[in-house]
């Protein structure tokens, strides 16, 4: 029987169903969850490395998906909290499309890889944490004021204040671990995960829920035939966090 994705919405056998709310007011967020189970991580299968190939030429040839519209409402959306999105702040999509200018499609594990392919088909920036190490306590809010973490293996850091953020855990006790800009280091995955999170960011303005839910879809397709996941699942949530 092939495998299948499903709402993840719906509970799983002996397992309460994830929660991300929204802690702070976001006006125009959408959020696509794809969580991907029994995942083997490892170098791209042919295939994989065919499409992703085809995605960069197409992105070379008409740009990222929405155009000029999407990416300024990306962009807006980030402002909001206060945060600048340009020069190497930029939103991830953005830094992307330009490494491929650059350099080309970037293959460096099959799941991140995947992550790779559907923001340059989406247009849309995605972070993915190993939900393995993070686990299923987290919140989605505005970086506060000397709020920072390390981003890439280099020790860089990257100051968070005023930008949407994925937190691990909830509350006071929340910390960031991604954003539409670079994901930190804690959270990224390593080989040994076998459990991940992915979570597109939108806004309302230039993306309908059915769109959303498409390209979350397709990407949840993509861990079951690209990453062996032996299961994916997808959700779609508001500005408050509430499932769609």
């Amino acid at each position: 029987m092939p495998k299948r994705h499903r709402a993840l919405s719906r509970r799983r056998k002996g397992q309460e169903v994830l929660r991300i709310p929204v802690e702070d007011k976001i006006q125009g967020l959408r959020t696509a969850w794809v969580e991907a189970r029994g995942v083997r991580l490892a170098e791209a299968s042919d295939g994989l490395r065919a499409r992703c190939e085809i995605a960069a030429k197409k992105v070379l040839t008409d740009g990222l998906p929405g155009g000029e519209e999407r990416r300024n409402a990306i962009r807006d959306l980030l402002r909001q909290g206060g945060f600048k999105p340009a020069g190497r702040s930029k939103p991830a999509q953005e830094y992307l499309l330009r490494t491929v200018q650059q350099t080309g499609f970037p293959m460096i594990l099959n799941a991140v890889d995947i992550n790779n392919l559907h923001s340059l088909e989406s247009g849309l920036p995605i972070s993915m944490i190993a939900l393995d190490r993070v686990g299923d306590r987290m919140s989605l809010r505005w970086g506060r004021e000397g709020e920072t973490y390390i981003f890439n293996a280099s020790g860089q850091s990257l100051d968070v204040s005023g930008l949407l953020c994925l937190c691990q855990g909830q509350g006071e006790q929340a910390r960031p671990i991604a954003n539409p800009v670079k994901d930190s280091m804690f959270a990224k995955l390593v080989p040994e995960d076998t459990r991940l999170l992915a979570c597109l960011y939108s806004s309302i303005e230039v993306c309908s829920d059915d769109e959303l839910r498409g390209y979350a879809e397709e990407m949840a397709d993509s861990m079951l035939k690209w990453a062996d996941a032996s299961e994916a699942t997808v959700m779609l949530c508001d500005a408050l966090g509430g499932v769609l």
